[in-house]
């Protein structure tokens, strides 16, 4: 038992003797969304359906406890208890058929979408009279049912647990439930666990720890062959066993954001892989930059589940639809990355399965003899080949970006977006805006992904197609694993994995995928293969074979992020499919594409800042940012095009110091866009900081008490252009 620096070798003999990290259902990587509101049937449908909408796919459907009866007016104000002791309608097991009057049918029509469905239970107040299946319990515990005496909680006494599953889990609450979630609050004490004399007092197991272990072992799981999960608090070491965890009620702030990104990798050498956080905080209203990171942050983590409370109900949602255009587009986003994650997640979640280490990790377990990989704890690594760098400052309101330190470990690195590439041990500070996320691929990586995941439904079969993402700087491979996501079959053997290797030697790049080993139901013996390869010059040739034959393939060129895709239909997983691909010299290419990209931003952050700023009045960063378009489309040539990108980047850079936005700081974000970084001396969004003024003093104290209201921050930015159209008082805001 002596590793010395070998932390992954200890987790793999650590799980060995504690048994194995189980594989989730596929499902539980995706998108989940939960509330504690009162809603019914339809709500919960048009939830669904918004999501759908936005083309954002959910995965799973959270109730929480408002599923049941509730009692909530008089006797939840006045706190009154039931026999057990607890507040009255905390724990419930019988549907609110006003609000679900027949819930069955809203789980068959979540299933067809492919959307898992979970409810939350409070156990601690036992079987109380007014509960569906309080008749058939009472008989079980020795109870007279007419004497309306409730049944207390007896989890161990194992004739007590059959029939409170049989009938109240399985029978009251019902079928169509994917996912337990065990929300016990009412205490740790063995106490807690029965009292019907055949607890055995102090040597009764932590609660937690054993209603985690009951039900997750729910039989009405092992009869059907399907994988069992839960939702529940940490219950001590051991607990690895039964995911996912639920990390409770948190606060919404920075720090608390911050925080849950060392607590989550942390977590792994315990291999606790999958926490399950309450993303955006559950009390209080989240300001929507936090949200955005908050999700940003969810997105590169091993579960990602927005949550909040009914306390402050009409202002503390989560909906992506609830905040600001700019938010939701950043959320959008976000979300789709962690569809378009999905397999790379899935392999991953195989190597925690066989190996003890979990998806997100320490910096420490990769580089044991880098002292930063100890002292940088706001990084980790997810999965074996990506380097997640979540963003836990807000903007800065000066600069209208948020600057993030960043580290790189010893190797090369490629940003995921366009494959820019940066050379490890090096730190770097980093500007970013409200949409970017600072995700790395290891130099030469190859990541399954979905490209087509999409359309808001939840869909977990990727077995008829093969989508990779192809990084520069290095050769390397990888393995994808996949199987039928939801049954134990994979225990026997049924399941299928696909060796992919990449060689990056100068401007050559060669993607050998290998024919697959393994099968399991359902699986597709032909697929489509599509190869996103970043950092590449335009294509010379590109050729694709399939076993020793030419094979059907096309291609095309981003020139803007210097990217080449590559489609091969109907490939047979039983041959070798070897693609490659000869480029220009991409550094030629590289600079213009980074000032092409950043023209578009610019151009976006000032079509996004208000109505009066005519396309005109920024034609220059219009022409630049439609470069690689008009290349693209043959309208001009990328010699023409390069001629003229110098004079256009100065004359765009006087367009934006000239034009009269809502606010300086969208100014600067779209100055960042271009490259031109520079700290102004504004106040927080709009004000001057050395105004004396009784106005501007004023103004300026009462903004900083509203800031985090985005409603406000508009108001006041169109009161401050009113101010300025009229210079009131001589001077501009």
């Amino acid at each position: 038992f002596a590793y010395g620096l070998d932390f992954k070798q200890a987790l793999q003999d650590y799980v060995k003797l504690s048994g194995p990290i189980p594989m989730l259902p596929k499902f539980a990587l995706g998108l989940w969304y939960s509330r504690w509101f009162g809603y019914s049937d339809l709500e919960m449908r048009d939830i669904v359906q918004q999501y759908e909408d936005r083309g954002i796919p959910l995965d799973v459907l959270v109730l929480d406890m408002d599923w049941h009866t509730t009692f909530y007016g008089d006797a939840w104000w006045k706190m009154e208890k039931d026999q057990a002791g607890q507040q009255k309608g905390w724990t419930g097991y019988t549907w609110n058929e006003d609000y679900f009057p027949e819930h069955s049918k809203l789980f068959d029509w979540c299933d067809k979408k492919g959307i898992a469905n979970s409810v939350n239970l409070h156990l601690g107040s036992g079987v109380q009279p007014t509960e569906d299946s309080y008749a058939v319990l009472a008989e079980y515990a020795g109870i007279d049912p007419e004497t309306k005496k409730y049944v207390p909680v007896d989890f161990l006494n194992e004739t007590w647990v059959d029939g409170f599953f049989k009938h109240t889990l399985h029978g009251s609450v019902g079928e169509g439930i994917d996912v337990w979630w065990v929300d016990w609050q009412q205490g740790e004490g063995p106490e807690m666990l029965g009292d019907s004399g055949t607890s055995p007092g102090a040597g009764a197991p932590n609660p937690t720890f054993w209603l985690n272990y009951l039900t997750h072992q729910d039989r009405r799981w092992d009869t059907k062959g399907l994988r069992s999960l839960i939702l529940s608090r940490w219950g001590g070491l051991g607990s690895h066993r039964y995911p996912v965890g639920f990390s409770g009620d948190v606060i919404q702030d920075w720090s608390s954001l911050e925080f849950q990104v060392v607590f989550t990798a942390t977590a792994s050498n315990v291999a606790f892989a999958y926490w399950s956080h309450d993303i955006g905080g559950f009390m209080l209203p989240v300001d929507p930059e936090l949200y955005v990171r908050w999700v940003q942050f969810g997105t590169l983590s091993p579960i990602l589940r927005t949550h909040s409370s009914r306390l402050n109900a009409e202002y503390n949602l989560r909906d992506v639809w609830s905040f600001p255009p700019e938010s939701q587009n950043a959320l959008r986003r976000a979300m789709l990355l962690r569809a378009e994650l999905f397999p790379y997640l899935y392999t991953g979640a195989r190597i925690a399965h066989l190996t003890g280490v979990g998806l997100s990790r320490p910096l420490y377990y990769e580089w044991p003899e880098e002292e930063d990989s100890y002292t940088v704890t706001s990084e980790y690594m997810l999965g074996e080949d990506l380097l997640a760098v979540p963003v836990t400052k807000p903007i800065e309101p000066t600069r209208g970006v948020a600057s993030v330190d960043v580290y790189y470990p010893p190797g090369v690195w490629a940003s995921w977006e366009y494959g820019e590439i940066a050379e490890g041990p090096w730190s770097q500070k980093t500007i970013v805006n409200l949409e970017d996320m600072l995700l790395f691929a290891r130099g030469g990586a190859v990541v399954p992904v979905d490209m087509h995941r999409g359309g808001g439904k939840g869909s977990h079969d990727h077995s008829s197609r093969l989508d990779l993402r192809v990084f520069p700087g290095g050769s390397r491979a990888t393995t994808v694993y996949e199987d039928d996501g939801i049954t134990k079959e994979h225990e026997n053997g049924a399941f299928a994995e696909t060796k992919v290797e990449h060689e990056h030697s100068g401007n050559s790049r060669v993607i050998r995928v290998h024919a697959s080993h393994g099968e399991f139901k359902g699986m597709s013996p032909v697929r489509a293969v599509s190869m996103v390869i970043l950092g590449c010059g335009e294509p010379t040739s590109v050729s694709a074979t399939v076993g020793r034959k030419a094979a059907q393939s096309s291609h095309t060129f981003d020139v803007r992020a210097l990217v080449v895709k590559v489609e091969v239909p109907d490939v047979n997983r039983s041959q070798e499919l070897l693609v490659n691909v000869q480029c220009e010299d991409v550094s030629r290419q590289a600079r213009s594409s980074r000032i092409w990209r950043g023209a578009l931003k610019a151009k976006r952050t000032l079509d996004n800042a208000f109505p009066v700023v005519l396309p005109e009045q920024f034609r220059a960063v219009t022409v630049l940012s439609q470069s690689p378009s008009r290349v693209m489309m043959g309208k001009t040539t990328l010699a023409q095009e390069l001629a003229q990108q110098e004079e256009l980047l100065a004359v765009a850079e006087l367009e934006i110091r000239a034009i009269k936005l809502m606010s300086k700081r969208r100014q600067l974000t779209a100055l960042a866009a271009l490259g031109i970084d520079e700290q102004i001396g504004v106040g927080y969004w709009i004000f001057d900081t050395d105004l004396s003024s009784w106005v501007g003093t004023i103004l300026n104290g009462f903004f900083g008490l509203v800031t985090r209201f985005s409603f406000v921050r508009h108001a006041f930015e169109r009161a401050c252009i009113a101010l300025n159209e009229n210079r009131l008082f001589g001077r501009e805001y």
